[in-house]
């Protein structure tokens, strides 16, 4: 009988052991859930800083594309400007 004792003793000891255990999972899981939580959070707006920071880029690259087309323009016709003066000079000359 004294085994029996012992042996539901040992049982329910490792009963109480299993439920303070399977209590802590619980809080280690609920704080876990919340801590995904919050790293989704960084993370969406992370992606929403990198979603803008591209925007920008694309926008920078356009500008100074557009800026560079202005330039080239500019460029031909000073070129153009400083032929006509040369053919101006040559035809001085000529005359």
């Amino acid at each position: 009988m004294t085994l029996d004792i012992e042996l539901i003793s040992s049982v329910e000891e490792k009963i109480i052991q299993l439920l303070t255990q399977k209590e802590g999972d619980k809080r280690e899981i609920r704080d876990l859930q919340e801590k995904i939580v919050e790293l989704q959070k960084i993370i969406q707006e992370k992606d929403l800083t990198i979603s803008k920071l591209e925007q920008e880029l694309v926008n920078q690259s356009f500008t100074k594309s557009s800026e560079k087309g202005k330039e080239n323009v500019e460029t031909k016709e000073r070129i153009n400007q400083i032929l006509r003066e040369i053919d101006y000079c040559i035809g001085m000359m000529n005359s």
